[in-house]
Parts: structure tokens; C-alpha cells; sequence
């Protein structure tokens, strides 16, 4: 039981990882797109839309992640 909660534990701190530099990587493109789109219809809008997407849809994983990594920890101080 205890491999498998480091192993889950350690998967979960990859996401964590990964879902933060992709949402960095999101606001980092959608700053550009805002700045490259000044004009009120452009090609960039369809694009700027999908990142707009992308960039709620890990915001709202973000918060799931950081309550299972508690769970994990309240599992390894009962001693599972």
C-alpha cells in the first residue's frame, strides 16, 4: 500500500508540474494573442477562444490535484 501511494503521490506531482508550466504557457500565448489582435475581427480569434478554453479548463484541474496530493499526505500520517 505505501508503494503505491509514493508511486500515485509521484504521478500526481508530475501533473501538478505539468499542468502548471502548460497554464503558463497558455497566459504567456493569450497575452500575445491580446496584443497581436487589435483589430475587432481577425484570424486570431478562433485561436484566442480555444486557449481562453484550455486555460479555464486547467485552472479548474488545478484545484482537484492539490486536494488528492492532501488526501496522500493525510494517508501517509495514518500511516497507509
Amino acid at each position: 500500500m505505501s508503494n503505491f501511494i509514493n508511486q500515485l503521490d509521484q504521478e500526481l506531482t508530475m501533473a501538478h508540474s505539468t499542468i502548471i508550466a502548460i497554464n503558463e504557457s497558455l497566459l504567456t500565448l493569450d497575452t500575445a494573442m491580446q496584443t497581436a489582435a487589435r483589430g475587432p475581427e481577425t484570424a486570431l480569434k478562433p485561436v484566442r477562444e480555444t486557449t481562453t478554453y484550455a486555460i479555464n479548463l486547467i485552472q479548474s484541474l488545478y484545484p482537484l490535484i492539490m486536494s488528492m496530493k492532501t488526501s496522500l499526505q493525510i494517508l501517509r500520517q495514518a500511516g497507509y
